[in-house]
């Protein structure tokens, strides 16, 4: 069994990184593609089926399987620090509020830029200090004193980093596909971060809202394929565009939706295979590359107009972001996707 220090010890951490692993380090740094914050996002009271914020009787002490092992959480969590956006806009959406959420970059005033979903709800509890060359600090996260900490792969790169904050307070983290895997369904990372909260019901009930809200938008089921990519330093990797199967999509053959960090260059420009393409590309020149390039013209996807060029904060919200990025990105892609009907 792992061991815990006690509730009120000090504690501390937090990351989250760009990278072709995008989600949730997209959403927290800064880029040339900023969206506007002043768009409405749907409370998140209005998510899911229940206003409880509390585990059933006698759910705890409660076990729960992460990426690195067991870990157990004896009663219900009232401190939870939030080591990604994404975990972030989970954990409002559950209805707790995190203690602290890290970032990466010193600029609180910037923490929104690419997650504008966030907006007006969590600027004072914005702590860059809990990411330390992009992952988690143990010693900035256990001054917290948190009773639960909720993080991602890339915020726990290896297990050592992950048994040195487990030891501070419970350190929750999905379990991957495969160990190369960097990216997971927003899905089962919901239900990672519900978990130990005792939540599990409450995330099944924002799924299926999240769900209803995508189908009523989306297309024929089975008959249109996508893909998800990023161009950056004149190549393509592939990001997690699972999101877009609530449309009625499913992944062309290329599309690799666990972001194993596989890249091609502008001259393969024909691997594009999805009817629905969505890229981020960035900086601005490597759009403009992109547009200018007689090849990609050339694709049927893009003579149909059945390509979107993401913002910063859209592609954030595709590539991992959580039931409140999700519900800010639907009417963002809606237009792209008519091209198609």
């Amino acid at each position: 069994m792992t061991l815990h220090l006690s509730r009120r010890t000090p504690r501390r951490i937090l990351a989250a990184a760009l990278g072709l692993s995008l989600a949730v380090g997209l959403a927290a740094c800064s880029s040339d593609n900023n969206s506007d914050n002043s768009d409405s996002v749907t409370s998140s009271a209005s998510i899911g089926s229940t206003d409880s914020t509390t585990a059933p009787e006698g759910y705890y002490p409660h076990t729960q399987e992460t990426h690195y092992g067991d870990v157990s959480i004896k009663e219900q969590p009232e401190r939870v620090v939030a080591l990604t956006i994404t975990a972030a806009d989970q954990l409002i959406s559950l209805g707790i509020t995190p203690i602290a959420v890290a970032t990466l970059g010193g600029d609180k005033s910037k923490a929104f830029e690419n997650s504008p979903w966030l907006a007006g709800k969590i600027e004072d509890k914005i702590h860059p200090e809990l990411l330390k060359d992009g992952k988690a600090d143990p010693e900035a996260i256990a001054k917290m004193n948190p009773d639960l900490i909720i993080g991602e792969k890339y915020t726990f790169p290896d297990k050592e980093t992950w048994d040195k904050v487990n030891l501070i307070a419970p350190a929750i983290l999905p379990t991957y596909p495969d160990s190369s895997a960097r990216s997971i369904d927003w899905r089962d990372s919901l239900r990672s971060t519900a978990e130990p909260l005792g939540l599990t019901d409450k995330s099944a009930a924002i799924i299926s809202d999240i769900e209803d809200k995508y189908r009523s938008s989306g297309l024929p089921e089975g008959k249109f394929t996508y893909n998800y990519m990023v161009f950056t330093n004149d190549e393509f990797s592939y990001g997690n565009g699972g999101p877009l199967d609530m449309l009625g999509l499913s992944a062309s053959p290329n599309q690799k939706n666990s972001v194993s960090g596989n890249t091609f260059s502008l001259e393969n420009v024909n691997q594009i295979d999805g009817d629905l393409v969505i890229i981020l590309a960035t900086p601005q020149q490597q759009k403009d590359k992109l547009t200018s390039d007689r090849n990609f013209n050339d694709l049927e996807q893009t003579k149909r107009g059945s390509v979107l060029f993401a913002e910063f904060s859209e592609g954030a919200a595709l590539n991992g972001g959580g039931p409140l990025a999700l519900q800010w990105l639907l009417p963002r892609i809606t237009p792209t996707i008519e091209k198609l009907k």
